[in-house]
């Protein structure tokens, strides 16, 4: 039976007093400890502190003006989809791996094919993105590759005209100090040194066709940049090919620096673009290289880095993003069509920045973003392209990275420009 209401007054029974003095007393002895002590820092505001120290100083205005903005709608593209690259494989086909540093992206077909920079392997994932699915596919060992150490992975595309597919090493040193004498052999390369010179290795590779149950891929062709880079962390952060009016096959280069250095890569407006030509002979190893033919400016005039370029050659529709201020640029690159591309003449145009969506709180969410691709062939006409698939890094440790970077880190993402 339920026991009757009894207010609180002096009619109230000893063991309520009791509760009420208890209470009371450890009502004292709180406010007592904030007088001593404070109150506990916020979390916000630790982070307001520290945000320097933990991401780009100049997003600030990105920060401030985030949640004022009176065109949010027309300035942020829309996220579609996001999936986790480990819930996209059966547990079975993974071998092994358990951190997908997404990289780079393309697009053949129905699928989606995705390289990491920690792994060796090649990710095929079907354009419907499905999890756990067998039409999914994780091809080679992500281990042990065609050299010691991670793959270094930061760039792959399909030449459509031949129906080849690329793959291109950040900047690898090939004076020796990496690997030893039969892997340098296997890759043609000079004996080990003491001097190190940082290149790109441009790696033509063959992949089993989809209907196929073979979970490997072979190397056809590995060839230096004749572009020296200042370290290995600084290289080629995504590349493209487009065949030339001339018949040439060019690869287009994204720097993720500004300067294409290391050392100056933080002075914004300084983005770069290197179009190379492959030569037989007469290259940094005194073999196959890809040649420097021109360096192509690029316009956006804030990009801290340079993650990832796409280009659609229909259209001429490019995208370029940074993962640094979690945005992406779109535009238009002249004579950027498979047949008619002229290396000599070729220009970025102005185009227009976006930023990816942030979260309920203005802070940055789709924090490494490293590969990017045209989904949508552009509709009617001449239209340009209106989605694309992204790829993210895993978030950055140590305090590098706000905490709102976990949840999209290492994931497929579908985004629509508004």
């Amino acid at each position: 039976m339920a026991q009757p209401y009894e207010p609180v007054d002096g009619s109230a029974s000893p063991r309520r007093k009791r509760i009420l003095v208890a209470l009371a007393a450890t009502a004292v002895l709180f406010v007592g400890a904030v007088a001593v002590y404070g109150t506990p820092s916020s979390t916000l505001e630790d982070f307001k502190k520290d945000k320097e120290k933990m991401w780009a100083p100049e997003l600030e205005k990105q920060y401030r003006e985030c949640a004022t903005a009176q065109r949010y709608r027309n300035e942020h593209v829309k996220a579609v989809h996001d999936s986790p690259v480990a819930s996209l494989f059966e547990y079975s086909t993974l071998k092994g791996e358990a951190k997908f540093e997404a990289s780079d992206v393309v697009r053949i077909g129905e699928h989606f094919y995705s390289i990491c920079d920690s792994s060796w392997a090649v990710l095929r994932v079907h354009e419907s993105l499905p999890m756990r699915s067998k039409l999914n596919a994780h091809m080679g060992d992500p281990q042990h590759g065609f050299a010691e150490r991670e793959s270094g992975f930061e760039g792959i595309f399909h030449d459509k005209t031949q129906d080849g597919m690329y793959v291109v090493r950040e900047a690898v040193d090939i004076s020796g100090e990496y690997a030893d004498d039969t892997n340098r052999r296997r890759l043609g390369l000079p004996p080990v040194t003491d001097h190190p010179k940082y290149h790109a290795i441009v790696m033509q590779i063959l992949l089993p066709p989809p209907d196929s149950d073979d979970t490997d891929y072979a190397v056809l062709d590995s060839c230096p940049s004749e572009m020296l880079f200042d370290g290995d962390s600084k290289g080629f952060e995504g590349a493209r090919s487009i065949r030339g009016a001339d018949g040439v096959l060019y690869v287009l280069g994204l720097c993720e620096g500004n300067h294409c250095s290391s050392q100056t890569g933080k002075d914004v407006g300084h983005g770069k673009v290197i179009v190379m030509a492959r030569e037989d002979e007469g290259g940094p190893t005194g073999g196959c290289y890809w040649k420097t033919v021109r360096t192509i400016d690029l316009p956006m005039k804030e990009f801290v880095d340079y993650s990832a370029l796409a280009i659609h050659h229909r259209t001429k529709a490019v995208a370029i993003t940074s993962q640094e201020n979690s945005q992406v640029w779109v535009g238009e690159l002249s004579t950027g069509s498979d047949g008619e591309f002229d290396p000599m003449t070729a220009e970025f145009s102005k185009g227009k920045v976006y930023d990816f969506p942030r979260a309920a709180t203005c802070a940055v969410q789709y924090c490494n973003i490293e590969g990017i691709e045209w989904v949508d062939d552009g509709g009617a006409d001449e239209d340009a392209p209106r989605t694309l698939v992204g790829v993210s890094d895993k978030m950055k440790g140590k305090g590098k990275q706000p905490f709102t970077c976990l949840e999209k880190d290492q994931s497929f993402h579908l985004f629509q420009l508004p």
